[in-house]
């Protein structure tokens, strides 16, 4: 119904994720990230769920974007 409403693809994100499924969680968290480049919640879910996929790569790119901006969730997560 809202699909520009990025809280709602952050919500869908943690559904999936209890749900285990996290490629899916990844998908929801990056639309939201697409919609809203400064959502920390969406930006910190993404590290955790990439770094457990092994994507490590990925995961260095959103972790240094919190860092950059004064995110705390970037710095907790070393």
């Amino acid at each position: 119904m809202a699909p520009e409403y990025d809280q709602a693809w952050l919500n869908l994100g943690f559904c999936y994720e209890r749900l285990n499924r996290p490629q899916d969680a990844v998908g929801a968290w990056q639309r939201a990230v697409e919609i809203n480049p400064d959502s920390e919640a969406a930006r910190h879910s993404l590290v955790v769920v990439l770094r457990d996929l092994g994507r490590s790569d990925e995961a260095a790119l959103h972790d240094a974007w919190l860092k950059r901006n004064g995110g705390k969730a970037g710095a907790d997560l070393n």
